[in-house]
């Protein structure tokens, strides 16, 4: 901190971000954190964080989770996002431990921060993708919480999407993706649970207005059940695949979602009601649109009672917040029953 302080020259900071030397680098690291708070310019020293911390096993782990932390309020030239991407993936290869969790937590946000092109490089490597694959079945649980939610928002980019629609494996791995997302939903560790509701809502609010948007740019001003599914793009039709395979996924998981529903505190339930809002609005979609050979699941049947009253319970709290996610969700789910 002492380097901002005296006015000390750029060099030093960033010479100081290039050592080998931990203290030298941690006090770096914090004098460009204050440099951010005072609002100055850091996008010098954005490209030796990139260069000289990020994916840098020698660099202590608490180090470079914070460097990760910089990197997300700055903007990246193209050569410190290629140095991000090959940091990610260097810090994703670590085994799985503990001491690692943090970090890889950390460069599974990071992957957000990537432009389209270098989230293409990496999502068409086959060793990524399996790494990917790997952190959501094995890793820790901050760490598939973190791949689940960055995943899930990348994949929806429009550019991704595209990708999705020329690369088997890629698509492959995106279905086994909200599949193993879908499975988090009834893990009894509620971060897991939690994440898996944010990740699955973000994915099915996104896809529904895709399909909306491929009537909207065929002059339809509302969904009905007129137009042929081959009147749709292949982004759209995509769009409207990933929808039903999470809705198809979490009709059948009720009975075994409610008792974890049930145990979680008011925040987690008002998370969770906003992604089951989000997926009763997906049925509706599906149902309307009609364009599949067959209906998707019915909701529970026997178990439809308890879904009532479990967003009957919801709705008599006496949080106000919690009350009006659990009103949304009857409403939507008189919907699906109307369809």
């Amino acid at each position: 901190m002492s380097a901002v302080k005296s006015g000390a020259p750029q060099m030093d900071i960033a010479s100081d971000l290039a050592s080998a030397e931990s203290g030298r680098q941690e006090n770096a690291l914090l004098a460009v954190i204050a440099l951010m708070s005072a609002g100055r310019d850091i996008t010098a020293y954005v490209s030796h964080i990139c260069h000289h911390i990020v994916g840098n096993a020698s660099v202590p782990v608490a180090l470079r989770v914070r460097a990760y932390d910089i990197i997300k309020g700055s903007s990246l030239s193209d050569m410190d996002a290629a140095r991000l991407s090959e940091g990610i993936t260097c810090d994703l290869r670590l085994d799985a431990t503990p001491a690692n969790e943090a970090v890889q937590a950390a460069a599974f946000f990071a992957l957000r921060l990537l432009p389209s092109h270098r989230l293409i490089g990496l999502m068409s490597d086959s060793d990524f993708i399996a790494m990917v694959r790997q952190h959501l079945n094995t890793s820790s649980a901050p760490v598939r919480a973190a791949s689940a939610q960055s995943i899930a928002m990348v994949m929806s980019f429009d550019t991704m999407m595209k990708l999705l629609t020329e690369q088997k494996d890629l698509k492959k791995m995106f279905e086994n993706f909200v599949k193993n997302v879908a499975n988090m939903l009834v893990n009894p560790a509620s971060e897991l649970s939690l994440a898996a509701a944010q990740s699955l809502q973000s994915l099915l609010e996104i896809m529904s207005q895709k399909v909306k948007a491929g009537y909207i740019s065929l002059g339809k001003a509302k969904i009905n059940a007129t137009e042929p599914a081959s009147h749709y793009s292949q982004a759209a039709m995509l769009a409207l695949s990933v929808c039903e395979d999470i809705v198809l996924t979490v009709d059948g998981m009720f009975a075994e979602m409610l008792p974890i529903l049930r145990s979680l505190n008011l925040n987690s339930k008002r998370q969770v009601l906003r992604f089951l809002v989000s997926y009763l609005d997906a049925k509706v979609l599906i149902l309307s649109l009609n364009v599949f050979d067959h209906r998707p699941g019915e909701i529970l049947g026997h178990q439809m009672d308890e879904v009532v009253n479990f967003f009957a319970e919801c709705s008599a709290s006496f949080d106000p917040s919690l009350v009006v996610e659990s009103t949304k969700a009857l409403l939507s789910l008189v919907k699906v029953c109307a369809c």
